[in-house]
């Protein structure tokens, strides 16, 4: 795989069992130019006397997803989300359509072949739901070939994906396969200008972070029709769903090095803000936005609500990234236009969820990022978090009052926001419950953890990792026990919320607690141990999460890669 190029290179000398022998040079490229392009380029040279060489290339569209019953972390169902509606051969250009089971978008590909080389023989078999070519062609010389797919689907191209893509195929089939690669290399020379972070000394990190910054770039969505996935591109684990950790890991990478994305980023929540308010009120909520925790176009995904709708926590974290953008960018149109109306929304609906008892505002039933401990009382990640949530969406409030209070008056009439709730949620923000031990001197995680026994890890037998595929869920959350970041994480987030020394404590307390089984921890106690005077913990840490993929340390690689944690580590 070549980073700083963005193609991927094989090339297989190959001798059959009876003695011939071939030489095949692969090159392939996904384009960040042309977003919707996929091209091949195959070189095949023969070095001793073969008869002919043929090549099949095939369009299917009758895809099937891997499930795994026994893995949450996969999809443990419904393989078949794709129905084959059409398939045709129109002027030598493949056209194979699909439509989604659930949603009914529309999905295509569009694709012409070519085989550079003298005389050759071409077939093609069309059947419901693929079409293949064959080419065969005189083995005494170099066959060269090349492949242009074009994807086009309806959330981008709107209801005439066949024409779109027919549009889009057309552009590019003039330029051969090397003039897309100085294309590819050119945006990739842009980047790595930006984004490259240079170490001396380990090689071995070294390739692991611009391994990792690569995987990011191809990954996250270019356009607010889309986000980034647990996954990326790169597998079926998690069903290519979007989770909190776009805004919390994903977004400060390209906040500082590409704005715009990170603004696409932001601009497609805002596009399912709609489905957020639609959530909300199936929660029972009579205003406000709650976010989905796993979504792609707007509705929850998730199936196993302790761990999933239970993690209201996704709200603010959508908020906070708002609040990073426009502390970063002071953009101020980008504030009123859009960052506004998703604090107000998702201020309302923490000041509905909580509630005042004894002077404190408090969140009950929720679950924090730590997914081995669900539905508690007073999580204090959630309620630091919702606290800097209401606290700027009254100050937002405020800030468009004094400098312009004309499209305040609008937005405040559509969204129908009064002034006495604005008072309210500085109320609850300023009276907010962060639970904390005096005995341990520490932020509890939540009102019972500390109550209850720690899980003896150092006596866990290695084989019973990761916790979550070996024990019953209520197994887990009856212990202190932690599969990721919790208190630690928000400690990050929000440091100013406490002292030195109780960061510091909580950090000792819960990092010999935490198992480390979800892909998201390592990286933030990398971070937090450097933070809190512990390098060589820092380094061990950073170590383990720049080459989490490249080493396959959670040993499921093939479900993809893990694109959250890339992130924080860079």
């Amino acid at each position: 795989m070549h980073l700083d190029s963005g193609f991927a290179e094989r090339i297989v000398h190959w001798i059959s069992p009876k003695g011939k022998e071939v030489k095949i040079h692969f090159r392939r490229l996904v384009s960040f130019n042309v977003k919707e392009l996929f091209a091949i380029d195959i070189k095949v040279e023969t070095i001793t006397p073969v008869e002919e060489v043929k090549i099949v290339s095939t369009v299917n569209g009758d895809v099937t997803n891997f499930v795994d019953k026994d893995d949450p972390r996969v999809a443990s169902g419904h393989a078949k989300r794709l129905q084959v509606t059409e398939t045709g051969l129109e002027d030598g250009v493949a056209i194979v359509k699909d439509t989604t089971y659930v949603t009914e978008l529309k999905v295509v590909c569009v694709s012409s072949s070519a085989l550079a080389s003298g005389n050759y023989d071409y077939d093609s078999r069309l059947t419901e739901t693929a079409l293949e070519e064959t080419y065969v062609c005189a083995g005494h010389e170099t066959v060269h070939f090349t492949k242009y797919a074009i994807y086009t689907e309806t959330l981008r191209h709107g209801e005439n994906v066949v024409d779109e893509g027919l549009v889009l195929l057309r552009q590019v089939q003039d330029k051969s396969f090397d003039e897309l690669l100085e294309d590819q290399k050119a945006y990739l020379d842009v980047y790595w200008k930006i984004s490259d972070i240079v170490i001396e000394g380990d090689q071995r990190v070294q390739e692991g972070i611009r391994f990792n910054l690569f995987q990011l770039l191809q990954s996250v969505g270019k356009d607010p029709a889309s986000n980034i996935a647990a996954k990326g591109l790169s597998g079926e684990g998690y069903e290519g769903h979007y989770f909190w950790d776009t805004e919390i890991y994903i977004f400060p990478v390209f906040l500082m090095t590409n704005p715009e994305i990170a603004k696409n980023m932001l601009l497609h929540r805002y596009s399912i803000l709609d489905h957020a308010r639609e959530r909300a009120r199936e929660m029972e909520h009579e205003k406000g936005a709650l976010f989905p925790w796993r979504t792609i176009t707007g509705t929850e995904s998730s199936a196993f609500f302790p761990a999933g709708t239970a993690q209201y926590h996704i709200s603010a974290d959508i908020a906070y990234s708002y609040i990073q953008y426009y502390l970063a960018t002071k953009d101020e149109d980008f504030m009123k236009r859009y960052m506004a109306e998703v604090l107000f929304e998702t201020a309302r609906l923490w000041e509905d969820t909580g509630h005042l008892q004894n002077g404190k505002f408090r969140i009950d039933d929720v679950t924090g990022p730590d997914e081995y401990t669900c539905l508690v009382n007073n999580n204090y990640y959630t309620n630091v978090m919702a606290k800097h949530n209401l606290s700027w969406a009254a100050k937002i409030y405020y800030l468009l009052d004094e400098t312009d209070s004309d499209h305040l008056k609008e937005v405040a009439s559509r969204l129908e926001l009064t002034e006495t709730e604005v008072g309210n949620w500085q109320i609850a923000a300023d009276s907010m419950y962060l639970p904390y031990d005096e005995t341990l001197q520490i932020n509890a995680q939540d009102d019972s953890f500390l109550q209850k026994a720690r899980w003896d890890l150092k006596n866990t037998p290695p084989e019973k990792f990761p916790l979550l595929l070996n024990y019953h869920p209520l197994t887990l959350y009856r212990y202190q026990v932690l599969k990721q970041a919790d208190t630690v994480l928000a400690h990050f987030l929000l440091e100013d919320e406490q002292d030195f020394e109780t960061i510091k404590n909580s950090y000792d307390y819960y990092e010999a607690i935490t198992t480390h089984d979800s892909s998201l921890s390592s990286c933030v106690h990398s971070i937090m141990a450097s933070k809190l005077g512990y390098p060589e913990k820092a380094y061990s840490y950073f170590n383990e999460n720049a080459r989490l993929d490249l080493e396959n340390t959670y040993k499921n690689k093939k479900d993809g890669l893990h694109m959250y944690p890339h992130s924080p580590q860079v």
